[in-house]
């Protein structure tokens, strides 16, 4: 092989790399595009609302009004918390589901959940802190006690 044979050969070579450097380069970058797209839907499907005129809300009745009663607590939370996952759109955020909920309050449940609006106490920024607060102070401490079964008795 002479001498401009292998210049020749190393000069395709050297083409070659360099098509396919390209090559890889485009690769990459689209795959980087398509892992962005990816990340795009997975964000906006995460965190988007229905388009409101796809599917009516359905028509859900607001829960009786809560006095603070502790026996009534867990029906009146359990309301609010089917309420706001039935209507997504009216109850798309922790603001409107507190606010909402602070509406439905009477006597002492309602004092108590005023003055942490006159305080702006930061247990009303999300709806996980002001349910908890809620349990905390309106429900049963012996709902989560089970009584023991009753035996009946076996006939004979």
């Amino acid at each position: 092989m002479e001498l401009s044979d292998v210049a020749g050969a190393l000069d395709t070579i050297s083409q070659q790399v360099s098509a396919l450097s390209c090559s890889i380069r485009d690769l990459q970058n689209g795959h980087r595009h398509l892992q962005d797209q990816i990340h795009s839907l997975q964000t906006s499907s995460a965190t988007s609302v229905p388009d409101p005129g796809h599917v009516p809300e359905p028509r859900v009745p607001l829960p009786e009004r809560y006095t603070g009663r502790r026996d009534h607590y867990q029906a009146f939370i359990t309301s609010c918390i089917l309420l706001f996952s039935l209507n997504l759109r009216t109850y798309y955020n922790d603001y409107v589901k507190v606010r909402t909920t602070i509406s439905l309050l009477t006597g002492e449940a309602q004092t108590w959940a005023h003055n942490l609006l006159r305080t702006q106490n930061p247990i009303l920024d999300t709806w996980t802190s002001f349910q908890t607060a809620m349990c905390d102070m309106f429900d049963d401490p012996l709902h989560n006690v089970y009584e023991e079964p009753t035996s009946t008795p076996k006939s004979t």
